[in-house]
């Protein structure tokens, strides 16, 4: 689900941004993922497979999920809808 965001008094159009979820094991890449993206995307991490699949079910949908862990046992069944 996207949200939308008003922007300055000067800028008459608000701006959606969509909801985009980045599960890493290491937190120093989501905290610079998050630096990096904050203006142009809501953003939620999560440190694990299962913290992410969490996610999902509570506060998805979400536009785009970016996994960059090794989940053996995370598999596309699993983040699919049931």
């Amino acid at each position: 689900m996207a949200r939308v965001v008003l922007r300055r008094a000067d800028q008459r159009k608000p701006v959606v941004m969509d909801r985009v979820l980045f599960v890493d094991d290491e937190p120093n890449v989501l905290d610079g993922i998050r630096r990096q993206l904050r203006n142009r995307v809501e953003i939620e991490t999560a440190t694990s497979a299962a913290a992410g699949l969490s996610l999902i079910k509570a506060q998805g949908p979400f536009a785009v999920v970016v996994s960059t862990c090794v989940c053996r046992k995370w598999t596309v069944r699993d983040s699919s809808p049931r």
